[in-house]
């Protein structure tokens, strides 16, 4: 291999396994679907019959994700985008182009791109640490993370950490910085207060992504090689517990609003929802083809899953934790970003080179926005609205404005950025440039590179001892290998071997690490007990892959500069045996299933295919330019080669040949089917003629048929692949119906109501009423009832495309009034009235009424009347009841003061006399001849006066009395007036002359006083 394709190599490989379900056949330009309908655009060969070492199904071209039926040779080779980051001081999204070295800036106001800025190339991963404004660089290749100060975006600290750093994750709450080593089976703990690793963790096999969960403090880390998640308590910073999930967890995403983690099962399509509170799987969620990545809409609490493999996204609604929609959207789906101030969620279509755009009231794709070739991830940018969206197959990020979703502008950046973090303390951007080992600071004010930062670089290789819990790291520029105890991935010890060591393989049957020299022709043999060479076996010219054959426990070493391949005896650790291969071997890939090692040679362009049991040559097979490197996909048996001068992938299926034939659908109709093996890997075809194929292994298979077209259906079923030869299943199709449910409310339990759809029509006593139809626009209306009013939807057309319908209908009761009306109480007194409806005892409550009438709104039917007493009253109808029968009715009722007698009685006076009284409240009795006189009243205080009678006074002429719901007496005294007595011996006569006298001396001396002052 040239020392120069060796960072391609390792970036071509990780792209090989976002192609591994591309395995499909068929006669024309057709679609691939999965279970939830989402499409794969993708070109189709004619079938090719191989029971032996496969054939090239397909050729992959990674520039514009097209699958070419056959052997195909491309010329040219671009790679893809990898991450987007937001910035909130611009309101910009940065995206990077993995291989167009440039950040396209998408402005979330217009949703369309505005600028593209060059940067160098490709770290993997970063991530921002709110509490001391640092930016924390994975550099996968160098195994270290570079620290920038965003003050001065200047490199202040570099942290040697496990092999091959992923995935980054801050957790808030105790600031510490957690980075998953991919490469070590290790998470690396750093304290950005000293910016140095407090701990290393050992998690399970691969971890590939993180999250952090604000709500108890966890970090849960997606191991994707062990199919488990490690939950670490950031207090102690300790795996508190392992949690198994679905095959290869990749993708994360923390839900906020239930306390769920997401994550993303790359190999069993589906999503594994932990309970953050019990940190178990409470639910496994079915979504689309090889699901990687997450992420939540937080205008909706649903979360958004891409599904790479099946061309669609995933909307899990968190409450029910079910797929609410399947979205079809680009090919090659990557990644995804919510957009807070439009409510879009914006998709990465890494393989059709555009971005979807889905509106998250309605989750459909509102439109399209191309941007560089082969985008692969993307982020929005709070400050300035914008989207930015990484495209590695043209070296560029592609800047959309979310308005009028079209691209303003297009980032040149460096060589594959691969990731994007959006500092927002400084309001910068920075790009991790994987294969310029620098970063790139990004201004979002002015969109412009205002700095460039040097980062850490790359060892080649690594391998596990699983006998001792190790990781043996290849050190290409210094001919070392590093030794990584998993326990607390610390280096152990360092290991001279020979030149340029390049790749590694352990045999776990005897506990040794193979190390491939390409630059001394030998291979190093690591005793893993001890940590020592233990031998040094010599090759062939220029070893620069091998592969361990657990069928026959030999190691297969490709001798990139003799052509040979050099096959090793792991319990002599000698050369037993030298195959001619093609020229320049380059790579080497293993299928257990068929016990054959496949063999990529570079320079002849061909795959030479070995049987371990005789050890020779069985086929040759012809791919694309440069094949570099190959891999076995056991999801689908498939060994993937990588064509470096083609920029293409060549897919050779293994295994044997399962046709499934079809009959009954319209010619040219898209037809799937999706095969499922007894450890639950899935095999999908599609295709418009009347046969689908398959290579397939022995052993037991389910399987399930689907169409692009809605009115037909067939059944799956189950099949043996056990003879090891061709076998044809027959598919027959059928029409199959939707329902269309009307549910009704408003009616009275057990009504009976009718519903015309298509002309038929359907009657029903409960609430639903379903018609069963195809694919089509029906006209439907509800029957009107007497007394009620039907919503505006009760005429309209249906429409079904797949999917079951339902429409709500509310019946609204006609009413009318019934009006009670009083009489007889003073203004302004309070009363009362209740109602019963007879039928459903339904009670209305009048209140305290002050007026004289008031009005019910009443359905039609038979009300019982209930009046409430008033405080010295009667009413002339307490209770009764009223009929309202499709017109306003009412009643009137009167109220009767209830009166007291009121008696005074006299004494005193002779029989006949007469008396009077009156009262304050105009009532008199007039002449009074007997001894008493009743008045009769109402309760109250009443004021009364006696009449004089001459002769007599009384003993009381004026008072008040108090009526209070009794009848009152009052007694009144007359007693005769006394005539004074006469001097003695002096009649009345005598005794009135006399006074006569006395009065008028008095008057004549008073005339002579005043005549006397005159004077």
């Amino acid at each position: 291999m040239r020392h120069s394709d060796l960072k391609i190599e390792v970036v071509v490989v990780i792209l090989v396994l976002c192609f591994t379900s591309f395995a499909m056949s068929g006669q024309n330009t057709t679609s691939i679907v999965a279970n939830d309908n989402s499409v794969i655009s993708f070109v189709p060969s004619s079938h090719q019959n191989n029971t032996g070492a496969g054939y090239v199904k397909y050729t992959l071209v990674l520039l514009n994700n097209t699958l070419i039926p056959g052997n195909f040779i491309n010329s040219t080779n671009e790679l893809s985008p990898e991450a987007v980051a937001f910035d909130s001081s611009n309101r910009y999204l940065y995206a990077a182009d993995y291989g167009s070295n440039n950040i396209s800036v998408i402005n979330g106001t217009t949703n369309s791109v505005i600028e593209k800025i060059s940067v160098g190339s490709n770290p993997n991963t970063a991530a921002f640490d709110s509490s001391n404004g640092y930016v924390y660089v994975a550099d996968s290749g160098s195994n270290i993370v570079s620290v920038i100060n965003g003050t001065t975006n200047s490199v202040v600290d570099t942290i040697t950490v496990g092999s091959n750093p992923d995935a980054v994750a801050f957790d808030s709450s105790n600031g510490y910085v957690y980075v998953a080593d991919y490469g070590s089976n290790a998470v690396s703990v750093i304290n950005g207060v000293n910016n140095s690793i407090i701990k290393t963790i050992s998690v399970g096999s691969i971890p590939d992504g993180a999250a952090f969960d604000p709500s108890n403090g966890y970090v849960y880390v997606a191991n994707y090689g062990s199919n488990a998640v490690s939950v670490i308590n950031g207090v102690n910073n300790s795996v508190i517990k392992t949690i198994s999930v679905g095959p290869g967890p990749d993708g994360t995403a923390f839900d906020p609003s239930n306390g769920y983690v997401y994550v993303a099962d790359y190999n069993s399509n589906g999503i594994s929802v932990i309970n953050g509170a019990t940190n178990s799987v409470t639910d496994t969620i079915t979504v689309g083809s090889n699901p990687d990545s997450a992420a939540f809409d937080s205008s909706n609490a649903y979360v958004y899953v891409s599904n790479g493999c099946s061309n669609s996204i995933s909307v899990i609604n968190g409450t029910t934790n079910s797929v609410i929609k399947t979205i079809s959207v680009g090919s090659t789906p990557e990644g995804a970003a919510f957009d807070p101030s439009n409510g879009y969620v914006y998709v990465a279509d890494s393989g059709s080179n555009n971005v979807s755009v889905i509106n998250g009231v309605n989750n459909s794709v509102i439109d399209t926005i191309t941007v560089g070739l082969i985008p692969d991830a993307a982020a929005f940018d709070s400050s300035n609205g914008y989207v930015y969206v990484t495209s590695p197959g043209s070296n560029a990020v592609s800047v959309i404005n979310g308005t009028t979703n079209s691209v303003i502008d297009t980032i040149t950046v460096g060589l594959i950025p691969d990731a994007i973090a959006f500092d927002s303390s400084n309001g910068y951007v920075y790009v991790a440039n994987y294969n310029s080992n620098s970063i790139s600071v990004i201004n979002g004010v002015n969109n412009s590179v205002i700095d460039t930062i040097a980062a850490g670089s790359n060892p080649d290789g690594a391998a596990f001892d699983s006998s001792n819990g190790y990781v043996y790291v290849t050190n290409l520029g210094s001919n070392t290998v590093s030794v990584i105890n998993g326990v607390d991935n610390s280096i152990i010890k360092t290991i001279s071997v020979g030149s340029i060591p390049d790749a590694a393989a352990f045999d776990p049957f005897n506990g040794y690490v193979y190390v491939t020299n390409p630059g001394s022709n030998n291979v190093s043999v690591i005793n893993g007990v001890n940590n020592s060479v233990t031998d040094t076996i010599t090759v062939g010219s220029y070893p620069d892959a091998a592969a361990f054959d657990s069928s026959n426990g030999y190691i297969y070493v490709a001798d990139s500069g003799s052509n040979t391949v050099s096959v090793i005896k792991g319990t002599t650790n000698s050369v037993i045996d030298t195959i001619a291969a093609g020229s320049n071997p380059d790579g080497t890939a293993f299928d257990p299933f068929n016990g054959y090692v496949y063999v990529a040679n570079d320079c002849s362009n061909n795959v030479s295919v070995i049987n371990g049991t005789t050890n020779s040559i069985i086929s040759t097979i012809s791919v694309g330019s440069e094949p570099l490197v190959a891999a076995f996909d056991s999801s689908n048996w498939n060994v993937y080669v990588v064509n470096y001068k083609s920029g293409t992938v060549s897919i050779i299926p293994t295994g044997y040949p399962v046709t499934f034939s079809e009959s009954n659908l319209p010619s040219g109709t898209t037809w799937y089917v999706n095969i499922t093996n007894s450890t639950g890997h899935i095999f999908t075809e599609s295709g418009t003629s009347n046969s689908l194929s398959f290579n397939l292994i022995k052993g037991t298979y389910t399987y399930v048929i689907s169409t692009s077209n809605k009115l037909y259906h067939a059944n799956g079923g189950s099949f043996n692949e056990s003879a090891g030869t061709p076998s044809l299943i027959q598919v027959t199709f059928s029409q199959y119906t939707y329902s269309v449910t009307f549910t009704e409310k408003g009616l009275p339990s057990g009504s009976s109501w009718n519903v015309t759809l298509n002309g038929a029509t359907e009657s029903s006593s409960t609430s639903t009423i379903v018609f069963n139809e195809m694919n089509g626009t029906y006209s439907y209306n509800v029957t009107k009832l007497s007394d009620y009013i039907t919503s505006v939807n009760a005429t309209g057309s249906v429409t079904i495309n797949g999917f079951n319908k339902e429409l709500n209908i509310t019946f609204t009761p006609v009413k009318y009034t019934a009006t009670f009306t009083e009489t007889g109480l003073p203004s302004g007194s309070s009363w009362y009235v209740n109602l019963t409806n007879t039928s459903t005892g339904y009670v209305s409550h009048s209140g305290a009424i002050s007026g004289s009438s008031y009005v019910f709104d009443l359905i039609n039917g038979s009300y019982s009347f209930t009046i409430g007493k008033v405080s010295g009253y009667t009413v002339s109808s307490q209770s009764g009841s009223i009929l309202v029968s499709g017109q306003n009715t009412g009643k009137t009722v009167t109220f009767s003061p209830v009166k007291y007698t009121v008696t005074f009685t006299e004494s005193g006076l002779p029989s006949g006399t007469t008396w009077y009284v009156n009262l304050s409240n105009g009532m008199k009795s007039g002449a009074i001849t007997g001894t008493s006189y009743s008045f009769t009243l109402m309760n109250g205080t009443y004021s009364y006066t006696f009449g004089n009678v001459t002769g007599y006074n009384i003993s009381a002429s004026s008072g008040s009395i108090s009526v209070n719901g009794n009848g009152v007496s009052k007694a009144v005294t007359f007693t005769p007036i006394k005539k004074p007595s006469s001097p003695s011996g002096i009649s009345g006569m005598e005794l009135y002359g006399i006074i006569g006298v006395v009065v008028a001396v008095v008057v004549i001396g008073s005339a002579l006083v005043v005549m006397r002052k005159r004077r």
